[in-house]
């Protein structure tokens, strides 16, 4: 296979399974985006990024009524938080629910495994950072999260984290409350999502009656165990330099029993090629869906293919390589045909 026609992963979907119950109300009220500003990126190639880091932060958070960072609109799923976490120049996109990691955009497999692993730490860090204050009692509670208010009030505004007043109020804090310092930063970042007083006095109530676990803020059991995990579906591309005329390379595949169809014609021709994916290769949650998994092949005019394969990145390819092999058949019988006449 020549440079011109590499086959490129474009994108993969993929699931993380847990034995833990994740307490995904806490994740919501909890988990805080990191505003780091950083001039010239942009977010879906036209939307400039306000707040964008480089590697391993969370910049975006939704929930059923609220969202912060580069997300937008306020639907949410009422059993699941969706975050945007940046990894090596690149926004995925994940959807936590009780026991799963849903991720897309990623580049690779590893990849995906990485953001996982990265979310996990993120967890496993936030949950060491707020258990003692989910220890004390509900007095304990208000006395900790009324002293970051009284950190952020000026003349009866809000004030934000990294103001030069707040940081210095923070870093002279009394004694007693010097063990919880981290607990008390923690508070203050609040100050970015909920930016005046009364959303943020209502912010800290809410984190106040939080219910936790019994080892943990976050999740069920003392550590977060990874079960399993799955491609829902990858989507490839290659590029032959050939202009196909397709309604030759439909009789063509159908010649072979791969029963083609045209697709999208909206969008200009398109042919739509299947193959048959054997169960044991793909998610089981797409056959608990009881959907016919297949791989998907579309191919344009321009010797552009696109493929849909809810499989490993392997068995993706291995696909590939059989309507690869067969356009390249075609191709020759066309030049060959061509030659005769």
């Amino acid at each position: 296979m020549t440079q011109e026609n590499k086959w490129n992963i474009i994108n993969i979907a993929m699931g993380i399974m847990f034995e833990n119950k994740f307490i995904v109300n806490n994740l919501l009220e909890l988990i805080q985006v990191n505003y780091q500003h950083c001039d010239g990126y942009k977010y879906k190639k036209s939307t400039e990024v306000p707040f964008f880091g480089i590697k391993n932060i969370i910049i975006g958070k939704q929930g059923v009524s609220e969202a912060f960072g580069i997300r937008s609109g306020i639907r949410g799923f009422g059993n699941a938080i969706c975050l945007d976490f940046q990894n090596d120049f690149k926004n995925i996109h994940l959807k936590i629910s009780s026991d799963i990691f849903h991720i897309t955009g990623c580049k690779k497999y590893e990849m995906g495994i990485n953001v996982g692993e990265n979310i996990i730490k993120i967890i496993e860090e936030l949950d060491e950072d707020w258990i003692p204050f989910f220890n004390l009692s509900i007095d304990e509670k208000e006395d900790i999260c009324n002293k970051a208010l009284q950190i952020l009030i000026e003349n009866d505004n809000l004030l934000m984290y990294d103001d030069p007043i707040v940081l210095n109020r923070f870093n002279h804090i009394e004694i007693k409350y010097r063990k919880y310092a981290l607990i008390i930063r923690n508070l203050l970042l609040f100050s970015y999502d909920y930016p005046n007083i009364e959303s943020f006095t209502n912010k800290i109530n809410k984190i106040i009656r939080l219910q936790t676990g019994q080892n943990s803020v976050f999740f069920k059991g003392k550590d977060i165990k990874i079960i399993d995990n799955h491609i829902y579906n990858g989507v490839y591309r290659c590029k032959i330099n050939y202009e196909f005329f397709l309604p030759e390379l439909a009789l063509f595949f159908d010649n072979l029993n791969f029963l083609p169809q045209y697709h999208n014609f909206d969008k200009g021709h398109q042919l739509c090629i299947t193959i048959p994916v054997d169960e044991i290769y793909v998610s089981q949650k797409i056959v608990k869906h009881k959907v016919i998994p297949v791989h998907k092949f579309i191919i344009h005019m321009n010797g552009t293919i696109q493929q849909s394969s809810p499989t490993s990145v392997e068995q993706a390819y291995n696909s590939f390589l059989i309507i690869y092999n067969h356009l390249i058949e075609f191709i020759k019988e066309n030049k060959e045909n061509e030659k005769k006449i």
